[in-house]
Formats: C-alpha cells, sequence, structure tokens
C-alpha cells in the first residue's frame, strides 16, 4: 500500500480563507431568491410564447429590481477586494456588512413571493 502526499504551492490556498458555516447558511436566501427568480424569468417566457397573460407581472418586478441591487452589491464587493488600500480584515469586514445587505434584500423580495403565493 502506498501513501502520497502533495504539498500545495504557497498562495494556492490562501486565494480565499473558509468562513464557516455562517456563509453557507447565508448564501441560502440568495440562492432561493436566484432560483425563484429564473422559474419567474422561465413562466414569464413560456406565458409570452404561448400568447396567454402572465399573472406575476408585479411579482417579476419586484425581483427584477432585486436582482438589480444585488448585482449593485456584486460589483462593489468586486471593488472592494481590487483595493489595495485596504487590509485584509477591513475588506472582509465590508464584504461580510454587503453580504448581509444583500441576504436582507433577498429575504425581503421572498417575502413578497410567499404572500402573493399564500404561503406562510
Amino acid at each position: 500500500m502506498f501513501w502520497f502526499f502533495f504539498q500545495a504551492e504557497d498562495g494556492i490556498r490562501d486565494a480565499q480563507e473558509s468562513r464557516g458555516l455562517g456563509d453557507v447558511y447565508k448564501r441560502q436566501p440568495l440562492n432561493r431568491f436566484y432560483s425563484y427568480h429564473d422559474q419567474l424569468l422561465d413562466d414569464k417566457k413560456r406565458a409570452d410564447a404561448a400568447g396567454t397573460a402572465f399573472e406575476d407581472e408585479q411579482l417579476l418586478k419586484v425581483f427584477n429590481r432585486t436582482r438589480a441591487k444585488l448585482t449593485e452589491i456584486n460589483r462593489e464587493k468586486d471593488d472592494i477586494r481590487l483595493d489595495p488600500d485596504l487590509s485584509r480584515k477591513d475588506k472582509r469586514e465590508l464584504i461580510d456588512m454587503l453580504e448581509n445587505r444583500a441576504a436582507e434584500y433577498a429575504k425581503a423580495a421572498m417575502a413578497v413571493y410567499y404572500e402573493s403565493k399564500g404561503i406562510e
């Protein structure tokens, strides 16, 4: 039986430090939001193709506005990551703040979705 151990080159593991399970839970509202938004877009395309009315037009507008906000937040996060004047700690704190804001936007959009569908 042979065992091989490989040493990673310097810097490979430093690209992004693990921040634990909190990140996984923080992303759940975002993942759910993106999934539901994609479904709404697909439903709209199907309704348009069939020449039928799309009943969730107002909901889709809410989701489109939210997605635009999330895109803006992602751009801000990229700017922070690329800022050479910020320390690693400052970058992490600013990005965490933006990720929390993004999660709140996604949760708010999902609340509108659930309310419109009568889901508690």
